[in-house]
């Protein structure tokens, strides 16, 4: 049987003071995969691999305001269209070559866990919260 959470949410500080983190600055990061799954996209209806980055604390910038919030990396998001036509195959070529993964008819996701890249990250927003987009990913 499932926990029966409680109405009440306890925080430790004031949400009155929250603020929104700071984004990683634009630049390029060694990366590596830690989770890769296959769904369908919420805006195009077409299949695609969210594919989670993490970048280490050690590869930030010096200055980086937020480094103390990801003692253990920050997980950036990057989507690969996985439908049959030409372009998104294509695309799906670039990606594995760049992470360093087999070619061929058949892709297991799950081999992609543990492999590394350099991502190109630029800054976006969502919902007034400053968030890295990932533009690029080449080989390491």
């Amino acid at each position: 049987m499932a926990e029966e959470l409680s109405s009440i949410i306890d925080y430790t500080d004031d949400l009155s003071q929250a603020e929104a983190p700071a984004a990683l600055p634009p630049s390029d990061y060694p990366a590596q995969i830690t989770q890769a799954t296959v769904g369908i996209s919420q805006t195009s209806g077409k299949q695609r691999v969210e594919v989670q980055f993490t970048i280490k604390p050690e590869d930030f910038p010096a200055d980086y305001a937020d480094a103390e919030s990801y003692a253990d990396g920050k997980v950036v998001r990057h989507y690969v269209g996985a439908e049959a036509d030409r372009a998104a195959k294509f695309r799906m070529r670039k990606f594995l070559e760049a992470i360093g993964a087999p070619l061929g008819n058949s892709i297991n996701v799950n081999d992609w866990i543990g492999k590394t890249a350099i991502v190109t990250i630029s800054n976006d927003e969502f919902e007034g919260v400053p968030q890295e987009r990932v533009r690029k990913v080449s080989a390491a």
